[in-house]
């Protein structure tokens, strides 16, 4: 059984490299950019299942294209529809001369709208989810400036919801 300094300072070297391979490739791509070439990243995957163009969003997306079984779910369990909100925090990245230097995106659905919200400040998701439906939840992360090689960090989501109206009914 390995002490909580073995577990601490393995976890410090694990963080290392990935640091150095993060500066790696920031190194690879802005080389590419300077001779002129279009920058790309090869990703290592098990398969083609798990990894796919979402023509909508226009980016590569990680994770299941269908969505069911055993899936990270939003189910309204309440007495009225409501609309998904989202708070995070900055993950200790801070704020540069342009602005934040992390941002976030969500949607309800896989046909919702991504929603940008900024670090410190409540995100509501324009789709409504009804009363006893469930819907997927995509997030997405942007880092404008990472932080210098070593540097640990970690974050905050807290996830809420807000009541949403229900459609008119039209009387005849």
């Amino acid at each position: 059984m390995s002490t909580k300094r073995e577990r601490d300072d393995a976890r410090e070297k694990r963080i290392e490299e990935i640091m150095a391979k993060i500066d790696k490739l920031g190194v690879q791509l802005v080389s590419e950019i300077d001779k002129g070439e279009n920058p790309h990243l090869e990703i290592p995957i098990r398969g083609s299942s798990n990894v796919f163009f979402d023509e909508k969003a226009k980016k590569i997306v990680l994770g299941d294209k269908i969505w069911g079984g055993g899936q990270p779910t939003a189910r309204n369990i309440g007495n009225t529809n409501l609309r998904v909100k989202i708070w995070q925090n900055d993950f200790g990245l801070g704020q540069s001369e342009s602005g934040w230097n992390i941002r976030y995106e969500a949607r309800v659905g896989e046909s919702g709208t991504f929603t940008v919200y900024e670090p410190e400040k409540s995100g509501l998701l324009p789709e409504i989810l009804p009363v006893g439906q469930s819907s997927s939840l995509d997030f997405g992360v942007l880092i404008e400036k990472f932080p210098p090689a070593g540097t640990v960090f970690s974050g905050q989501m807290l996830l809420t919801a807000e009541a949403a109206p229900f459609p008119l009914c039209a009387l005849n």
